[in-house]
């Protein structure tokens, strides 16, 4: 089960990626007007998708993964 986990977060973060640099752009993005404000928030998004990818063993439980998720939201 937990290497389901583990790869289920690749999977998703890997998703998160394709949606930001991909020809599927996500519209809660896209409708940002501020191109600099979207730029910003298209970079938190990537370097959170990069960081769980690149970690995504590291979590133990969905609990983890929202508290890491929710420390890109804090700048």
């Amino acid at each position: 089960m937990t290497n389901l986990f583990h790869d289920s977060l690749g999977f998703g973060a890997a998703k998160m990626i394709r949606r930001i640099v991909g020809i599927a752009r996500v519209e809660d993005l896209e409708s940002i007007k501020d191109a600099s404000k979207r730029a910003q928030c298209e970079r938190a998004a990537l370097n959170c998708a990069k960081a769980i990818l690149k970690g995504r063993r590291q979590f133990e439980n969905i609990e983890q993964v929202i508290v890491h998720i929710q420390s890109f939201g804090q700048d």
